[in-house]
């Protein structure tokens, strides 16, 4: 999660001046004379209180100055002040939006809400009230807007948390609204490109998340363009070696599955921070090679003028031995992957090596007694020994 100086400015600079910036009346917008001077007085001595955390006070003071002058903006954002203070969230952007709507020309006031908006969207979300901080942030953008928030940097950052927060939410499609949204602003990226390479990979993430891995690679592929990345996201360059390579085995692409897979192996084999994704990189690494194998195989087998065929699928099998050390390693990390067994039995298959592939189903059929595709294991089992006392005779 990026921390952000410049929020913590704002939200000081808001508790300090933030009722100053109003000036508007009810006959004259932005015409401070036009306040009675009662109302005026009552609001200097509110915003003392505020600043010496007299809050109870503070409320006085704001409430007698808006009986006084019931369209003075500048005692509604005072109000909405205190609120914040007490965690009275709710109340406070009511108040600070009726300010708004008073003064609709006082650029700074604007601002200044949409930084409160984002702290209470934040705290809200660091009490896992992933809706209710929803309803915040969504303001910044649909009431506050870009052209109200200095050089769009609230802006942006209310578009991420917004498009994170969805991703809590497991809305992943509407999350990758936001996030385009951002990635699609003018200038963005000259403007905070670490920003646009985390929000790159959100949205590579969701499309994992949303079943495309098609969509996921083209992001994650997109962001390994930047050499930014590897430096300033080491975790991240590693993980999306691996998701790539997991992306394009779903689409069966496993050329680049295994060239993904083999680079994440590379930077990751010695971070402990990627020790739980070595197995699965490992059996998909097996899984793409033996989707390979079979390729060259059906070729064979499909060949009419092709003589001598279970011998020459061994001995082409036999050259893939790439294809047992995965599998192997694979099962070594972790002993219950089945479709690691299945693949390595069925690689001694084709090689030919009927002891070790009768081996290893039996292995299958004992590890995962209530697979479903336990009647087809025994059923190939079966075959295999059959072969195997034909082959004796």
């Amino acid at each position: 999660m990026r921390k952000r100086c410049f929020v913590a400015l704002i939200v000081m600079l808001f508790l300090v001046h933030g009722t100053a910036v109003f000036a508007s009346a009810p006959d004259n917008p932005g015409d401070e004379n036009a306040v009675p001077k009662k109302a005026l007085k009552l609001v200097k001595k509110a915003d003392k209180a505020l600043s010496d955390k007299k809050y109870d006070k503070a409320l006085e003071g704001y409430n007698k100055a808006i009986e006084i002058a019931p369209e003075y903006a500048a005692a509604y954002f005072g109000m909405g002040r205190v609120l914040v203070e007490q965690k009275k969230f709710d109340e406070a952007v009511v108040n600070m939006e009726k300010a708004i709507t008073l003064d609709p020309n006082a650029a700074e006031p604007k601002q200044l809400f949409g930084s409160v908006l984002l702290k209470i969207g934040k705290d809200s979300i660091a009490q896992r009230q992933f809706k209710k901080a929803q309803e915040y942030l969504l303001k910044i953008v649909d009431i506050l807007g870009i052209e109200s928030l200095e050089e769009g940097k609230l802006y942006r950052e209310a578009l991420f948390e917004i498009g994170l927060n969805y991703t809590r939410l497991k809305d992943y499609a509407r999350s990758n609204e936001y996030f385009q949204k951002l990635v699609g602003l003018p200038g963005v990226e000259a403007a905070d490109k670490k920003l646009v390479l985390q929000t790159l990979y959100q949205v590579g993430i969701n499309y994992v998340n949303l079943r495309k891995a098609k969509e996921s690679n083209e992001y994650f592929l997109k962001l390994l363009q930047y050499p930014e990345v590897e430096i300033d996201f080491p975790q991240l360059y590693i993980s999306m070696h691996y998701l790539i390579g997991i992306n394009a085995n779903i689409v069966k692409d496993h050329e680049k599955s295994i060239e993904y897979l083999v680079k994440f192996l590379e930077l990751g084999e010695t971070s402990s921070a990627h020790s739980q994704l070595l197995p699965i990189a490992n059996l998909l690494l097996g899984a793409s090679h033996m989707s390979l194998l079979q390729k060259d195989t059906d070729k064979i087998l499909h060949d009419k003028e092709q003589k001598g065929k279970k011998d020459k699928i061994a001995e082409l099998s036999k050259k893939k031995k790439n294809i047992e050390t995965y599998l192997t390693k694979a099962i070594q990390l972790q002993d219950n992957l089945e479709m690691a067994y299945m693949h390595l039995g069925n690689y001694y298959y084709y090689c030919n090596d009927l002891d070790k592939a009768i081996a290893t189903y039996q292995k299958l059929v004992e590890k995962f007694p209530t697979s479903p595709d336990l009647n087809e294991y025994k059923q190939f089992l079966e075959n295999i020994k059959k072969e195997k006392q034909d082959s004796s005779k």
